[in-house]
């Protein structure tokens, strides 16, 4: 499906569709719980669990009811850039400054320390857990999307990037389905690649600055002031209609969680 295509869908979504108008809203009422924090970014896993990275670089992991079950810092590693929480039993914390990755368990305890030396990832970006065990790593000096085992050694990888044009310079989000993963940059899109590595295809919505995974293939993706749901890769982006503005929304099947000046709001979704 060429580039054109896709932008000619979503430009006759965007006037088909008015903004915020195009379904119930995600939640009516009272939130079921709130928590103040000020937060760097915002996580929910498919168990209803809300993870929080506050500005400090602490991870803070609540129950569906609003219940602190754990926390985790580490500082000697500087801050880490986000959290990856898309297995409910473990998470996956990137420290870009040390090129560090590490596992924590469902009690955020750390179980394994992934470091990248620079002499075999230049330039390593970007960092995701995969399915059975795996991590995806994009190397931008490389162009190169890897997959790892846990001991950092490359199991498969794609193609050069750069070789077709495709190598994106700002790489902003990793995340990885069931069937493939997907890589979004502001200038090229949101590229997706099987799950050997290999590249597919572009889904030419550029300039979003939020992704998330939603259940196994899916993404949440923010452009503009607009969250958008994409069901599956090959499917036509969705808005939705957010009751009130946030800088941060999650979403999975019956939950939302949201962020919006200083404070965490958790939701049940309409039915």
């Amino acid at each position: 499906m060429n580039r054109l295509f896709w932008n000619n869908c979503f430009l006759i979504l965007l006037f088909r569709f008015p903004l915020g108008l195009t379904a119930q809203p995600l939640w009516t009422g009272a939130p079921v719980w709130e928590y103040p924090m000020e937060v760097r970014a915002l996580q929910l896993d498919k168990l209803g669990q809300v993870y929080a990275l506050s500005q400090e670089g602490e991870l803070v992991k609540f129950s569906p009811e609003g219940e602190v079950l754990a926390r985790f810092s580490m500082q000697s590693l500087g801050l880490p850039a986000y959290a990856d929480v898309s297995d409910p039993l473990q998470a996956l914390l990137w420290y870009p400054d040390f090129q560090t990755m590490l596992l924590l368990d469902r009690t955020l305890n750390p179980y394994s320390q992934i470091r990248l030396p620079m002499e075999a990832f230049p330039d390593p970006v970007l960092a995701a857990l995969g399915r059975e065990n795996q991590i995806w790593v994009y190397d931008r000096f490389l162009s190169r999307l890897l997959k790892l085992n846990r001991q950092g050694q490359v199991l498969s990888e794609s193609q050069d990037l750069s070789l077709n044009g495709l190598a994106p310079y700002s790489p902003r989000h990793l995340v990885a389905g069931q069937e493939g993963v997907f890589l979004a940059a502001p200038e090229t899109g949101i590229l997706y690649f099987d799950r050997l590595g290999q590249f597919q295809f572009t889904i030419p919505i550029k300039d979003i600055d939020h992704l998330q995974l939603y259940l196994d293939s899916g993404l949440i993706f923010r452009k503009g002031n607009q969250f958008w749901l994409l069901s599956g890769p090959r499917q036509d982006p969705t808005p939705l209609e957010v009751p009130e503005p946030c800088q941060h929304l999650c979403l999975q099947f019956k939950t939302v969680a949201v962020y919006s000046e200083g404070v965490i709001r958790f939701f049940r979704r309409q039915p």
